[in-house]
């Protein structure tokens, strides 16, 4: 037994293990002068606290007695070490791209959760119709379109404004038929986005020749972002037509296109009727008919009816209303003098006989 090559190994341990003597020597309950002794080889370490040591420093303890460690234990123990090392590194970086990702989707749900709205748009008064408007409230961005309009008499001028406290606040004022606009946070041109819910309430068109005639807008809410999880997509259930005359719109317009002139935007045919012209228009884009009656080249009465609605609107030079299809002969009179609903026979009858189906 080389006590030498002991002590030094004993140190060599020691020093590893970042222990002074004294510590070393409070740990298995001996002197520092004792370690000490051990350490230069001026006496000999006892079987007890050589498997004190060995345990201490994760040797056995015949490396101890040998005075150096065993090749293959080295290796084995380094190679523990590294996998530690190893393992150590990898749950840091994956709990910081746990972290990562985690902030980011917190940071969207703040900032995208419940930050878009869509809202549809309609009204309707005896002196005119509109749908198919859409209105599109994002974060920092709206978007406005009023839709289509369907008047009943001429105009010169169509105002898009709000009432808040009574007081009538100017979006918009033009004389062309489209009004659209869009909005930014921060410039907010047109609509205060500080007072948004109050301005959609209170939004009403005003449309003026000689007089004017106010509607008060209905807006609805037909979508919002407000779902934690995607929503199921439920596939819309299909409406059967039951009308007699137009059992099926895609094939009324089929026959249009054959039995029609093409003309401009639309399909158009003249018939005579007691000494009367009458023109029939169909307009592809907005998927609307519409007949006129002539009497001394002045149109005295017309019909529009909506292929997308299945909506009939009639007006004459004194009077107008609006037809709504519900079911087999059931059309039923929403606005206007409900009294001329007869009306609407003389416009299906026409193209029950000019269409032939």
């Amino acid at each position: 037994m080389n006590e030498k090559k002991i002590g030094n190994f004993i140190k060599e341990l020691r020093l590893e293990n970042g222990y002074t003597q004294q510590e070393l020597a409070d740990i298995i309950h001996v002197s520092r002068q004792t370690i000490s002794k051990w350490e230069i080889g001026k006496s000999n370490c006892d079987s007890a606290n050589i498997k004190l040591l060995s345990d201490l420093f994760r040797v056995t303890p015949n490396e101890i007695i040998n005075g150096e460690r065993n090749q293959e234990n080295d290796i084995a123990l380094k190679l523990y070490d590294e996998n530690i090392k190893v393992n150590k590194k990898f749950f840091i970086t994956f709990s910081i791209l746990i972290f990562v990702i985690l902030s980011y989707f917190v940071y969207y749900f703040i900032n995208q959760y419940n930050s878009i709205s869509i809202y549809t748009i309609y009204g309707k008064n005896k002196s005119y119709v509109i749908n198919n408007g859409v209105l599109v409230k994002a974060k920092d961005k709206i978007y406005f379109n009023l839709g289509y309009i369907e008047p009943f008499f001429d105009y010169d001028t169509i105002e898009l404004y709000f009432k808040i406290d009574d007081t009538k606040n100017t979006i918009l004022k033009t004389s062309h038929p489209s009004v659209y606009l869009y909005d930014f946070k921060g410039y907010e041109e047109y609509i205060n986005f500080k007072k948004f819910d109050e301005i959609v309430n209170n939004m009403y068109v005003e449309m003026c020749n000689d007089k004017c005639e106010t509607l008060k807008l209905n807006l609805n809410e037909d979508y919002k972002n407000n779902s934690i999880f995607f929503p199921i997509k439920v596939s819309p259930k299909k409406e059967e037509d039951n009308n007699e005359y137009l059992s099926s719109n895609d094939k009324l317009i089929e026959i249009i296109k054959d039995k029609f002139k093409k003309k401009n935007d639309g399909y158009f045919k003249k018939l005579l009727m007691n000494d009367n012209n009458i023109y029939i228009t169909y307009f592809e884009d907005s998927n609307i008919i519409i007949m006129e009656n002539f009497e001394n080249d002045i149109i005295v009465e017309d019909w529009n009816y909506d292929l997308t609605y299945n909506k009939l609107y009639y007006r004459n030079n004194i009077e107008s209303f609006e037809l709504e299809y519900s079911s087999l002969n059931d059309f039923r009179c929403i606005i206007g003098k409900c009294d001329l609903v007869n009306k609407y026979k003389i416009f299906f009858e026409i193209l029950q006989r000019e269409l032939s189906y």
